[in-house]
């Protein structure tokens, strides 16, 4: 009977090991699909999902500009952790105009947990309607489509967190 009992717990053991890998493989998957999906949007689309989505998060005390930061990890690289993100809106006659800056960080060399900024590069852009003009950017063609896929995500997540709070 011990022995009968003993693989029957072994069996719903390797059981729910497996229903709980799927579960996770499938979210995975999923995860790299969306991420995937969204590279192939034109960059001026996914500028446009980033100015509604800062939008949305609401107007600051100052109704002259919208600025809004986020930490997020855009580049992956666990030495640095993450990198700044600064969102500016504000109006420019009878447009808007999105400034998009990141700020990368790198270690110093006495203490690893402290960082110092390596560089700032930025994306700016108006709006008109609902038309968006890349005015200027510091990234190559091939960069901007996975740092813009990066930051709408990084602020998506930034937005699920913050309506967390909110229900407690």
């Amino acid at each position: 009977m011990d022995r009968k009992r003993f693989l029957e717990n072994i069996f719903k053991r390797i059981i729910i090991g497996f229903i709980s890998v799927s579960v996770c493989a499938g979210s995975i998957i999923k995860n790299e699909f969306e991420k995937t999906s969204c590279i192939e949007k034109n960059p001026v689309e996914v500028l446009k999902e980033i100015y509604k989505e800062v939008k949305e998060l609401g107007d600051s005390n100052d109704k002259e500009f919208l600025k809004r930061e986020f930490f997020l990890d855009l580049d992956h690289c666990p030495a640095n952790r993450e990198e700044h993100l600064v969102v500016l809106i504000y109006k420019v006659d009878d447009r808007e105009k999105m400034i998009v800056q990141v700020t990368y960080f790198k270690p110093t060399r006495k203490d690893r947990l402290i960082n110092i900024a390596k560089d700032t590069m930025n994306i700016s852009c108006f709006i008109e309607e609902d038309k968006i003009k890349i005015e200027k950017s510091d990234y190559k063609d091939n960069e901007i489509k996975y740092l813009l896929k990066e930051i709408l995500q990084g602020i998506r997540e930034e937005k699920k967190l913050l309506r967390l709070d909110y229900c407690l």
